[in-house]
């Protein structure tokens, strides 16, 4: 009776290993980018947090700016503003190795790319119909997308395109789900095609989000350093790799974590206009198979 007992017990924790492996196999990972220069990277880690760009504060003039179908309401532009009360939004990339994206966010090779290692699911987003829709991904298990969608466990990338969206039903942000939520994704998620070389994905994050800070005038998020999975060093960054990792123990240790964050030297392509992390590309190759982009193999 005894052994058949270890016998069944044996078979289910069998059958529980399978099962678990089995989750880990269809485990999709969405692998985004964020530069920026070294003073920032250390004021990253030493806050833990990361910057939110407020979206009337961007640099790009048609940025939120919708389509018109009369030259005569051109005045009324529907352009966000801070009485509306946007959300603040991170902005990523898919691509470490593009040198202008190195030289125009990471001080000009000196800086750094930090690596974000988002575990999730691609889901449509309706905008005016089930038909009409636009991509997202949903960061982890998160069962009431449908009823309650929270902001900030959803990725959006930035659709890339020669038109401006329409004007959406109301100009608050509203996270209550519905055809308004969807209409305001696309006009904050639109740019003109001339920024494609980004290839930006974007988290909004509500400005009284609990995981927020304010500090110098700035706000600050917390909640998505947890998926900070390495740490990318410009090709003309001055520090070393010894250095850098001592400087995230301290911080861990504060926080009493474990110290799960790579590091990785970067440098030049010998024949193409690309900057290069070649221990991390390895890594990469291995995990193909639980990539959602597996083409950010090669850019």
């Amino acid at each position: 009776m005894k052994g058949k007992r270890l016998y069944k017990k044996s078979v289910n924790s069998h059958k529980k290993i399978c099962q678990n492996i089995q989750n880990k196999e269809k485990e999709k990972r969405l692998l985004l980018y964020r530069y920026m220069p070294y003073e920032a990277f250390e004021k990253t880690i030493e806050d833990w947090s990361l910057k939110l760009t407020i979206p009337y504060e961007t640099n790009d003039p048609f940025e939120f700016m919708p389509l018109y179908q009369n030259l005569k309401n051109i005045n009324n532009k529907q352009i966000i503003a801070a009485k509306d009360n946007p959300p603040g939004m991170l902005c990523f990339s898919t691509s470490m190795t593009s040198a202008s994206m190195w030289g125009h966010y990471a001080d000009r090779h000196k800086g750094v790319c930090l690596i974000f290692d988002f575990p999730c699911v691609p889901k449509k987003v309706p905008i005016t119909s089930s038909t009409d829709t636009i991509q997202s991904y949903v960061i982890g298990k998160y069962e009431n997308l449908e009823t309650n969608p929270d902001p900030k466990l959803l990725i959006f990338p930035v659709i890339y395109s020669p038109q401006r969206p329409p004007c959406i039903q109301r100009h608050e942000y509203d996270a209550s789900g519905g055809h308004d939520f969807g209409q305001l994704m696309r006009l904050l998620t639109t740019k003109d095609q001339s920024w494609k070389i980004e290839q930006e994905h974007r988290i909004f994050i509500p400005i009284k989000d609990k995981n927020n800070s304010i500090k110098n005038r700035m706000i600050f998020s917390s909640f998505h350093m947890k998926y900070l999975r390495g740490v990318i060093l410009g090709p003309q960054c001055p520090y070393s790799i010894n250095y850098i990792s001592l400087l995230i123990q301290q911080k861990f240790k504060k926080l009493n974590k474990i110290n799960n964050i790579e590091i990785y030297n970067s440098l030049y392509h010998p024949t193409e206009y690309k900057i290069i992390a070649i221990d991390w590309m390895q890594i990469l190759q291995k995990m193909q198979p639980n990539l959602i982009l597996s083409s950010q193999l090669y850019t």
